[in-house]
């Protein structure tokens, strides 16, 4: 398992989580970080996205805040990245990345024990394993949070066609580089810096984690209109990596369930931007919520 000093310690935050291994259906060993507060009365089970992993949670204040509010976060590492085990950047299958989901949730219910309710907030790429998680375990979570969600993506931030013929063609270990760059996430100040810095980024992937990543979309969009769970989107207004325009039309109108839609004045990891208070606040309220 790869390891690193406490990220939140490098990034000046004063939330340094609790480290909780977890084995996934295969075995495969994942790494996961607690935000417990006494007296947790809801939980959120937080899924990153393509370069990111669960340090980019432990470095932003907002998973302590709402653990000082009693809400018990469990952020995890999917396989190949982070402080995860396995081939780094790499998946045989769509089902790898729902095993992962299902025993980070799997952990987070035995934290809270059985009656509190359970959210996910899934970010960008993440938010593909949530919704078919969340279609083919109805009831799984009491709402879904997705925050600049990967259903659309600007062009920049996607392959060309050249590209995904050479990934189509490549043996599954063939390592091909992601087309996002640093700047897309928050393009400047200091949380760039330290974004450029992270050493666990995850900047390439294999030919089998796109072809299986693939697969999840596909199976995404059938799982789309299966779901009724609340639905609550984050979207910054200037984003470089996702479609804004396409995922409010073409995604979140069509919802069938309770949704809700916030929009921010900043870059794409809204964590990491002058929003961020502003974020947390409006995810507790959120959580707050009475829900039958």
């Amino acid at each position: 398992m790869r390891t690193l000093e406490p990220i939140a310690r490098a990034a000046g935050s004063a939330c340094i989580a609790r480290t909780l291994p977890l084995r996934s259906a295969d075995g495969t060993l994942l790494h996961a970080s607690v935000f417990a507060g006494a007296r947790a009365t809801a939980g959120l089970l937080l899924v990153h996205g393509l370069q990111s992993h669960a340090g980019w949670f432990e470095a932003s204040a907002t998973a302590r805040e709402l653990a000082d509010a009693g809400i018990c976060s469990l952020a995890y590492d999917r396989r190949g990245s982070g402080r995860s085990s396995g081939p780094s950047g790499h998946a045989k299958s769509a089902a790898d990345f729902l095993m992962d989901l299902d025993a980070a949730r799997a952990a987070l219910r035995r934290e809270l024990g059985p009656s509190a309710p359970v959210h996910l907030l899934a970010n960008c790429f993440g938010a593909r394993a949530a919704l078919v998680y969340a279609a083919e375990r109805p009831g799984a979570f009491a709402s879904l949070i997705l925050t600049s969600p990967a259903t659309h993506m600007s062009r920049q931030a996607s392959y060309g066609l050249g590209a995904k013929l050479r990934i189509a063609l490549a043996p599954g270990r063939t390592a091909f580089p992601t087309p996002l760059r640093d700047e897309y996430f928050v393009s400047g100040g200091p949380w760039l810096s330290w974004i450029r810095r992270d050493p666990l980024a995850l900047r390439s992937v294999s030919a089998g984690f796109l072809r299986s990543a693939s697969r999840l979309t596909r199976r995404m969009w059938a799982a789309i209109p299966r779901i009724r769970t609340p639905l609550l989107v984050i979207l910054a207004h200037r984003d470089q990596i996702v479609d804004n325009r396409a995922i409010s039309s073409s995604f979140f109108e069509t919802w069938s369930g309770p949704r809700r839609l916030i929009r921010y004045d900043v870059d794409h990891y809204v964590d990491f931007t002058e929003a961020r208070s502003e974020l947390a606040r409006d995810l507790e309220r959120w959580l707050r919520e009475p829900r039958p």
